[in-house]
């Protein structure tokens, strides 16, 4: 589940993007305020062209009196090319080009002439062209390497050699020397400001990507799986920025940070686990649900264990259908989240009972039983009303890591000392009480 978004890096970008990315400290800072893949070059500039910071491929490179010219990677028929064009005088020249090992055995090259080798003094190995003769007048030759499949650009050794000297360059060429950043947006249920194992990403966040002198240069946001990349980096310094606007429509106001919301990172080699963490704040949701702030018209773990003793018998006075129930299993085992509601290898009817009708002896079981109500009236359209439904999905992501993480959780029969436990559990009772709202199963 937790595949990762591509960002497109595009060669020009015609403006900058509003988000910034000052740097924050602030774990508790909760408020402010899919492009077409490419693997192009970062270029950001202003309306008048001008370039605004360092982070940029080399396009073209001044080497023994010639200039070296990178002119276009096309992606056509699974097949990448890499194209080139060397200016200089008539000169008897040698124009050599690094295979990185990054990419696979190139399929041709053209001119068809290159040689390949693996002994040069400066780049190895690599393919070299002998475009001149020595005819004494200013030339212009193209030269072009296509790789199997979708190779991404990176920045690639390439020398001139003349009967007087050698000099070797960079230049962009097939995904050498570019590196990822990446991370995830996520529900902090122990709010330990770490992405533990049982914790859930937070989808549709935007991340802002910025170098080090704080210009944006391009943005994501997060997948269904909370997690977010940006490829094909040049080494350096960078700064990236969670936009906690972005985190479920309410603007944070019911999920606090647990960690900054702007990160240093420095890339080469890459640079993982760049992570955002946001808890939910149990005590301004539990008073909005008891105020009618936050209106609801969920049912009760009671009601949807009559449901499915109707449904399983086949007495009783059944408002919500078998057929249904059975839909809304299946919803349940199909939603992007950790254990533990599985509900068994059958139609998990009777394994949702047994844990609605287990007796409460712990703040665990009581966790249990209103998560899984909470998570049949999710999947049924029903919870809380006129908000941001990922906020309803965040809600349900905290509990299913706190029952996750159960055997690190301290359960009590009876106690008045608040814990994520009793904190999601009294978030999901209220909910899962109904404070009007209307709807119906």
């Amino acid at each position: 589940m937790k595949h990762f978004l591509h960002v497109t890096l595009f060669i020009a970008a015609l403006g900058l993007f509003t988000v910034g990315c000052e740097q924050s400290k602030n774990p508790a800072e909760s408020s402010s305020r899919e492009s077409t893949p490419s693997k192009g070059p970062i270029k950001t500039t202003r309306q008048d062209g001008r370039i605004l910071q360092s982070v940029v491929f080399p396009e073209s490179v001044n080497l023994a009196g010639f200039k070296v010219h990178f002119d276009s990677r096309s992606f056509v028929n699974n097949q990448t090319t890499f194209t080139y064009t060397v200016t200089g005088p008539g000169d008897d020249v040698h124009f050599r080009l690094e295979l990185p090992a990054c990419a696979p055995a190139f399929l041709s090259a053209t001119p068809d002439n290159g040689v390949t080798s693996n002994n040069d003094a400066f780049i190895n190995p690599g393919i070299e062209w002998h475009p001149s003769t020595g005819s004494g007048s200013t030339t212009s030759n193209t030269f072009s390497i296509t790789y199997p499949g979708n190779i991404r650009a990176g920045i690639v050794l390439v020398s001139i050699k003349t009967l007087g000297a050698t000099q070797v360059g960079q230049i962009i060429g097939a995904c050498a020397r570019v590196f990822d950043i990446s991370g995830s947006v996520y529900t902090d249920g122990n709010s330990n400001a770490i992405r533990d194992g049982s914790e859930t990403g937070i989808a549709n966040a935007t991340v802002t990507l910025c170098d080090a002198f704080s210009v944006p240069l391009t943005s994501t946001t997060t997948n269904t799986g909370g997690s977010y990349i940006f490829e094909a980096l040049p080494a350096g310094s960078y700064l990236i920025k969670v936009d906690t606007t972005t985190v479920a429509s309410t603007q944070t106001k019911y999920l606090g940070a647990t960690t900054p919301t702007t990160l240093s990172v420095s890339v080469g080699p890459d640079s993982p686990g760049n992570n955002f963490g946001f808890a939910p704040k149990s005590s301004k949701l539990i008073n909005d649900l008891k105020f009618g702030v936050l209106l609801t018209n969920g049912a009760t773990p009671n009601f949807w264990k009559k449901q499915l003793q109707a449904a399983i018998s086949g007495t009783g006075n059944a408002i919500v259908s078998k057929d249904s129930l059975l839909v809304y299993v299946s919803r349940i085992r199909s939603l992007l989240l950790v254990e533990p509601f599985q509900l068994g290898s059958d139609d998990g009817l009777q394994a949702a009972l047994d844990i609605l009708s287990r007796p409460i002896k712990t703040d665990l079981d009581a966790l249990n039983q209103q998560l899984l109500a909470l998570e049949f009236n999710h999947v049924s359209g029903h919870g809380i009303l006129g908000t941001d439904p990922a906020l309803q999905l965040i809600l349900i992501g905290w509990g299913e890591a706190l029952v996750a993480a159960s055997s690190s959780i301290t359960t009590t029969a009876a106690s008045s000392t608040t814990s994520p436990t009793t904190d999601a559990a009294g978030v999901y009772y209220l909910i899962n009480k109904s404070s009007g709202g209307g709807g119906s199963f």
